[in-house]
């Protein structure tokens, strides 16, 4: 477990007043350690895998307390019929999206985190992970208005 890491857990159980138990620290340091969303299903296992003797239902309920306490959100994803778990961290560098003209390569970002958030969460559950930018090949309002047709 990395310093800083350490640091976290730390800060959050004293900011949360919750007693620091090797199922808290665990199930926080790994929580933190996953790049992305997780599943609570998806943190135990990753948990068992590594040796973390944890119940399912110790991992739920430290979600749940990390969840009430503003650490995390839960996404729930309509297409899978499960959540999953997302670090709320301010001034967390947030996905781009580059809309790109196939013809005259005009490009326009928009940032939006909800988007972020729900598309990042139905890829892990798909096995994907967003990369920070994501470009979208598109057409532009001028190639449209001169007759061009995206394929």
């Amino acid at each position: 477990m990395s310093i800083q890491i350490d640091r976290q857990v730390s800060a959050w159980l004293e900011k949360a007043k919750l007693r620091k138990t090797f199922a808290r620290v665990s199930v926080m340091t790994r929580f933190l350690e996953i790049p992305g969303p997780i599943s609570a299903e998806g943190l135990y296992q990753d948990l068992d895998a590594t040796g973390n003797n944890i119940g399912v239902a110790s991992v739920y309920r430290i979600l749940r307390e990390m969840e009430v306490n503003g650490f995390i959100r839960r996404d729930r994803t309509a297409s899978m019929h499960k959540s999953v778990y997302i670090l709320n961290q301010v001034g967390q560098s947030q996905s781009r999206y580059i809309f790109e003209c196939v013809y005259c390569s005009t490009k326009s970002t928009v940032s939006d985190p909800a988007l972020f958030h729900r598309l990042s969460g139905d890829a892990y559950l798909q096995g994907f992970q967003l990369p920070a930018d994501v470009f979208i090949k598109s057409l532009c309002r001028t190639c449209k208005a001169a007759g061009h047709l995206l394929d």
